[in-house]
């Protein structure tokens, strides 16, 4: 789909008769949350392609300056290692953006507090330093922002659901499955685009922290910033909570049985196919529209 093209993503829906856009207010509304997830998709392409200008991978640059997206493009460009390792950094706190300063969190802790950048090889090494960063600047972790996403994870770095549990088992499925390297892991030769992104949201699983939700971002934000080749084989509603509840809405589908989640799944798999928008997409505005005002 093109930016610009909202009237006619009306029309398209429209045409299928929907019963949760029976309303103007609400197809009008599930169109936007469409339209606004294809440009963002297409912005975070758009570095891909284009990842050059201000060096970005040292997170000591000034606060409002560092974008982090920027930088996993320009990491790929030399160290594929480090750029899925910030793509990690990034899923767990995600983007806080009702802050001035969106990326505050992953910038405090990838910067350990303004000592020096905590890289993937140091974190491969001993999982535990990043933990130890977080405990010694306690009283500034607890208070780092979390995007949407993101904000009920507890505060506390030694938590059970905690970044040090994130990172070490993080490590852990690495060595399991990547033999120590992330790239094993998420560019097995002769695997088709599709086939890994269902593997990963598998082998992830063990990963503290990266629940459904959380797995789903972290490999579609490496697809869409070129560091691999994924494609969403389907929008995994068994086990979501609000690209869920959208759904039931949209088809006015129960949704509570397993196969109803799965049906759900193939329908709004087929719409997004249908209207030409891409899977992500149809997951994100299916999860924003859903949403009270």
């Amino acid at each position: 789909m093109h930016a610009g093209s909202r009237a006619g993503l009306r029309e398209s829906l429209a045409s299928h008769a929907l019963s949760g856009l029976s309303s103007d207010r609400d197809l009008r509304r599930f169109a936007a949350h469409l339209d606004a997830s294809t440009r963002h998709i297409e912005r975070l392409r758009q570095i891909a392609r284009e990842p050059r200008g201000q060096d970005m991978r040292d997170p000591s640059l000034d606060e409002l300056a560092w974008d982090p997206l920027r930088a996993i493009a320009q990491w790929d460009m030399v160290d594929k290692e480090e750029a899925t390792w910030l793509a990690f950094l990034v899923t767990f706190f995600g983007p806080a953006e009702r802050q001035s300063d969106v990326w505050e969190g992953v910038r405090s802790v990838y910067a350990a507090f303004g000592t020096r950048r905590l890289s993937w090889a140091e974190a491969q090494r001993e999982p535990r330093n990043v933990l130890d960063v977080c405990l010694q600047h306690h009283d500034a972790y607890v208070r780092l922002p979390r995007g949407n996403h993101r904000k009920f994870e507890p505060n506390a770095a030694d938590h059970p659901q905690g970044i040090g549990s994130a990172v070490a088992s993080y490590v852990d499925v690495i060595a399991r499955h990547g033999a120590g390297d992330q790239t094993a892991l998420f560019a097995v030769v002769g695997e088709s685009p599709d086939a890994r992104f269902s593997r990963l949201m598998v082998d992830l699983r063990a990963v503290v922290s990266l629940g459904r939700t959380g797995r789903y971002d972290f490999l579609t934000l490496l697809r869409n910033l070129g560091v691999y080749e994924l494609e969403p084989d389907r929008i995994y509603m068994v086990g979501a909570t609000g690209p869920l509840s959208g759904a039931r809405r949209l088809f006015g589908v129960p949704g509570r049985a397993t196969s109803e989640q799965e049906e759900l799944d193939e329908r709004a798999m087929s719409l997004a196919r249908a209207v030409g928008v891409d899977p992500q997409a149809m997951e994100d505005a299916l999860c924003n529209w859903q949403k009270k005002l």
